[in-house]
């Protein structure tokens, strides 16, 4: 199988939509050059070193310490092998069982076993689906129809087709067991260690790049039948790209909140200098509030998302109270400014924080995670805005605060269109001759 079409899908509507199977009719695994590139898969994730083993996170069994990987190929090899041993007396002895399945072998297991399959002769002559034959021995239990324990282990992960004129029913059972179908898709199951409710971007990418990289390397040996394999989670990669979505999201709101932040202090204060420590100082506070995500031990998530996206909005409200109430100051040196920017504003601004921060106290009885994560967010940014804005801001116009004129931007346009004038007027007057007597 494919990638699913989802072009019928539409992200505009609530309606679930997985999209539509597409089968891919170039596959072909039952051929002997596609045998044994799997099985050369199967035996290199089977035996992988320790430092692939940790790179690609997979588990080993707690008993045998051997990496936990299910491949239908060495397994039904095993199967068959056993089966031979067992009733030796019943094969010729030059049969081979081992990977990869020929006509000639399957010919004379299928002669040994009578009472299950009709004469080879019966199959159609250009049949060429050997593997498939032992396959349904081997997943059937002999074609006794107990189930045994590989049937739990990867029935799951092969799937087979009804193929008219090919397919046979068995003749020893009336379960409606049968043979000669065509494999439509297969899986090795590899269970790994990393788990989809801890999993971070930063740990998880690297192992799904290490994974694409493997799949990478085993196409390339693969014929083409099998070109178009992947490999995938369940739910695991699909976090990582959320996570890694809601990660772009999230620097995109802070960039775009900063943005805007910086053209609105300053036409809020009408003054360069001034707006532009007040967004030096947001840019503080949003740098501390990013920090302390991991200092929680949070992973970025959908509730994390959102949370970033408002840090700007949250950050600002106390450092433009007090950056206004400078510029209206009606004293001219910086400390005077300064001063009296605290004496109007400081209470209010520290008030405000207060009943703010009282407010996201309660949200910490919340049972709703969203509640109580935006309760914590709430109180770290607001103790973040109220240090920078009351210390790190004050400390900064104490020192930097423009006096007069100086930042304005009125001042400003009012120079650019008066030298704008001057050089209109003297373009005017140049072009201006006298007339000749």
């Amino acid at each position: 199988m494919m990638e699913k079409d989802t072009s019928p899908c539409s992200r505009k509507s609530s309606d679930f939509c997985s999209g539509t199977m597409v089968w891919d009719q170039s596959f072909n695994s039952s051929s002997p050059e596609a045998q044994m590139a799997i099985y050369s898969l199967c035996r290199r994730l089977e035996n992988a070193s320790d430092s692939e083993i940790q790179r690609l996170k997979i588990r080993r069994n707690s008993l045998t310490n051997k990496p936990e990987v299910s491949c239908y190929l060495t397994a039904m090899e095993r199967f068959l092998q056993e089966d031979v041993t067992n009733n030796g007396q019943g094969y010729p002895p030059d049969l081979d069982v081992n990977v990869p399945m020929d006509r000639g072998n399957m010919t004379k297991f299928m002669i040994s076993n009578k009472n299950i399959y009709k004469h080879p002769n019966t199959l159609p002559a250009h049949f060429n689906r050997w593997l498939e034959i032992g396959l349904g021995y081997w997943i059937t239990n002999r074609y006794t129809g107990r189930i045994h324990e590989d049937y739990f282990l990867y029935n799951h992960l092969i799937g087979e087709q009804y193929v008219r004129g090919e397919t046979t029913i068995a003749q020893n059972t009336h379960l409606g067991l049968y043979y000669g179908t065509k494999m439509r898709y297969f899986g090795i199951q590899v269970n790994l260690t990393v788990s989809v409710f801890t999993l971070g971007l930063t740990e998880g990418k690297p192992v799904y790049q290490a994974w694409e990289q493997l799949m990478a390397e085993a196409k390339e040996k693969m014929p083409a039948s099998l070109g178009n394999g992947f490999q995938c989670t369940r739910n695991t990669w699909h976090w990582i790209r959320v996570q890694e979505v809601l990660s772009e999201s999230a620097v995109m709101g802070i960039i775009i909140g900063l943005s805007v932040a910086l053209p609105v202090l300053v036409l809020t204060t009408m003054n360069i200098i001034i707006g532009f420590i007040a967004w030096t100082v947001i840019v503080m506070v949003t740098v501390c509030v990013v920090g302390s995500i991991p200092l929680l031990g949070w992973k970025l998530g959908v509730l994390e998302s959102l949370n970033l996206c408002m840090v700007v909005g949250l950050a600002v409200d106390y450092v433009v109270h007090l950056a206004e109430a400078y510029n209206v100051s009606p004293y001219v040196r910086r400390q005077d400014k300064t001063r009296n920017m605290l004496e109007k504003m400081g209470l209010s601004v520290l008030s405000g924080a207060f009943t703010t921060f009282g407010a996201a106290l309660f949200m910490l009885g919340a049972q709703i995670q969203f509640i109580y994560q935006f309760g914590i967010f709430v109180m770290i940014t607001v103790c973040a805005s109220m240090l920078f804005s009351m210390f790190a801001f004050t400390s900064l116009m104490l020192v930097l605060g423009p006096e007069g004129n100086t930042g304005s931007v009125k001042v400003l346009v009012k120079w650019i269109f008066c030298c704008h004038g001057k050089q209109n007027g003297k373009n005017q007057d140049s072009d201006v001759r006298p007339n000749p007597a």
